[in-house]
């Protein structure tokens, strides 16, 4: 059975398993306007219910605008509840004083609850209590400065310079703003990078060549195509496309041994026109 305070939020039966639910993760997904801020209004107000302490609850919101919304309307429920007469003294006194502790409630940003951590434990954090915490168009800023002198330093540098040539300036600027985007996961990938970095890519990209052409070689379309090819030849032997057609041909049976020997085979397909031949050297004519 709900709590009064909770139940004064007037949940749905759909509602009531995320409200009421612990000891497991929950997920609540819906359309906009269809109730989730009040879904988590109800289930905040049924853990104070429980008579967990106010500051032992944590809710945390993609925006500021969202925690001010999600405050102030626990904040309503509890001054509304406050306002029953039906109250006896020990639940007037229990929900006023949380009506007068609200402004502390831990209900904000994933910034603004880290903020309060590493201000509480600057010493164990190893950093200056004294931080500031960037608004997001002073990171942005400092993030653009840092590719930039990076490119720079990279422009001067003998081996690095060859990746303007490569990808060119701009794709090298978004390479580098996305991984300082990310750049916690990115000093755990470069922490465990393995010392013989072109070996290991090199085994990545055969590794993926050889899955790529073994899916090739079964597709049902693909071995319709050489048995077509095989089946069918022009009478007359100097036709541009008969002398093609066994070039196909011989690049598809030079496709054994190695990978790098298959490979270096079909990439003569690469030389193949499909321009030229007359329809009167074949025997089907054109088609």
């Amino acid at each position: 059975m709900l709590h009064p305070i909770v139940a004064q939020t007037n949940p749905s039966p759909e509602q009531k398993p995320a409200i009421t639910a612990r000891g497991k993760d929950i997920v609540v997904t819906a359309s906009a306007g269809t109730g989730k801020t009040r879904t988590l209004v109800a289930r905040y107000l049924s853990l104070l219910a429980e008579g967990l302490p106010l500051r032992s609850i944590i809710a945390i919101t993609f925006t500021r605008k969202a925690a001010r919304e999600m405050r102030n309307r626990v904040r309503e429920m509890v001054r509304s509840y406050l306002e029953r007469t039906d109250l006896d003294a020990v639940e007037q006194d229990r929900w006023q004083s949380l009506y007068s502790q609200l402004d502390a409630a831990r209900i904000g940003t994933i910034h603004s609850l880290c903020t309060e951590i590493l201000r509480s434990h600057p010493a164990e954090a190893r950093i200056d209590p004294r931080f500031e915490v960037l608004d997001e168009g002073q990171v942005n800023i400092l993030r653009r400065q840092a590719v930039d002198e990076a490119l720079a330093w990279a422009a001067d540098d003998k081996q690095a310079a060859v990746l303007f040539g490569l990808i060119g300036e701009r794709s090298l600027r978004t390479t580098l703003d996305g991984l300082l985007k990310g750049r916690l996961d990115t000093e755990e990938v470069l922490a465990d990078l393995p010392r013989d970095l072109l070996g290991h890519w090199c085994h990545v990209l055969e590794k993926r060549q050889e899955q790529l052409l073994g899916g090739l070689e079964k597709q049902v379309e693909w071995l319709k195509a050489i048995e077509t090819l095989r089946a069918n030849h022009a009478n007359v032997p100097d036709d541009l496309a008969e002398i093609q057609r066994r070039q196909v041909v011989a690049a598809l049976d030079g496709a054994v041994g190695s990978l790098p020997d298959r490979l270096s085979s079909l990439a003569r397909l690469d030389d193949i026109s499909l321009s030229g031949g007359r329809q009167a050297a074949w025997p089907g004519g054109k088609e």
